[in-house]
């Protein structure tokens, strides 16, 4: 991926002169982001509470909507994180290749009470995390 692109998807916090970012309820707890003048869209991913990221599956099927319509000319997946109460871009990659590299990832369900929908567990990599193999069972039963 180009620095440059990194670098203005970097900006989505410090620059919102150029950015709206927005998060309908289909998304959540991800928000949509997108640059008019380059032309580009990011889904924002924060850390969950571990080392992985949620990636719901609706913000990233409207990324690739978004792409394949032509509304933006290439769309992203950001993973971010607060460090010292300040929001720092971790990774950025393409959404077809997030969406190659997921095929075939188990869904978690979505915190139906807070409005989630189903949803991936990533890792900074865009790699299915090794938490969404493992079992919701206790080991010894």
């Amino acid at each position: 991926m180009k620095d440059d692109v990194r670098k203005t998807i970097s900006t989505i916090y410090t620059d919102p002169s150029i950015w709206k970012v927005s998060q309908p309820d289909d998304v959540r707890p991800n928000y949509l982001a997108y640059n008019r003048d380059a032309r580009i869209g990011a889904v924002v991913v924060f850390r969950g509470e571990g080392q992985d990221y949620g990636l719901n599956q609706s913000a990233l099927e409207r990324e690739l909507k978004a792409e394949k319509d032509g509304r933006i000319a290439e769309g992203y997946v950001s993973v971010w994180d607060q460090q010292d109460g300040q929001l720092k871009l971790i990774a950025v990659e393409k959404a077809t290749v997030v969406h190659d590299r997921l095929r075939g990832a188990p869904l978690r369900k979505g915190k139906i009470e807070w409005g989630w929908g189903p949803y991936w567990w990533i890792t900074a990599e865009f790699k299915p995390a090794s938490s969404t193999r493992l079992s919701q069972e206790e080991p010894w039963r």
